[in-house]
């Protein structure tokens, strides 16, 4: 347990970074996911107004 507890600073910092680069993978996916959605409905609504 000592160790676990006098290694808690590196940990932290480790955890923290690894979450940090999580959160911005997450983000850049939402992104690209939200981008793809809004071309493919600006597309669909060109070829509704079509018909």
């Amino acid at each position: 347990m000592d160790e676990f507890v006098d290694n808690w600073g590196d940990y932290r910092e480790s955890l923290l970074t690894h979450i940090a680069t999580v959160g911005k993978l997450i983000k850049a996916t939402i992104d690209g996911f939200t981008g793809l959605d809004a071309e493919l409905a600006k597309e669909l609504r060109k070829k509704e107004k079509k018909k």
